[in-house]
């Protein structure tokens, strides 16, 4: 539905673009000055981006506390809910010397499975007859 809308908005988009040569050059022209009024902003208006500037680093530093505090709450409280992991013993290593011997020279590559695991028969036969 959201690749239809897309499609939908830059087909309004082009047709609301102007055919005549001296129109696309004046649409031209335009745009490119709101980009270059736009882009330009800070420097008529240093005040403005001064203050801008000081919301949006009151706004991050006020963000990472929130962060902060959510992470070291939800840690605090699962550590009460879940045991430590510390009391879990070790998993036994796992080796495989002499699977080689065992499934042969390939074995190491693929762990223990077999021919048969290897095989994906949900990709289907081949192509379609017809």
């Amino acid at each position: 539905m959201g690749l239809f809308r897309i499609a939908a908005a830059a087909t309004v988009a082009i047709a609301l673009m102007p055919s005549d040569a001296n129109e696309q050059k004046r649409l031209y022209e335009r745009a490119e000055q709101a980009v270059a009024w736009s882009a330009t902003f800070c420097e008529r208006n240093p005040e403005s981006c001064e203050r801008a500037n000081s919301i949006a680093e009151t706004m991050k530093r006020k963000a990472q506390f929130a962060g902060a505090m959510i992470y070291d709450l939800t840690v605090k409280q699962v550590g009460q809910i879940v045991p430590s992991t510390a009391a879990i013993p070790p998993l036994a290593p796992v080796s495989y010397s002499g699977a080689a011997e065992v499934y042969g020279p390939a074995a190491l590559d693929r762990g223990t499975l077999q021919e048969a695991d290897l095989l994906t028969p949900w990709t289907g036969q081949g192509p379609a007859e017809g």
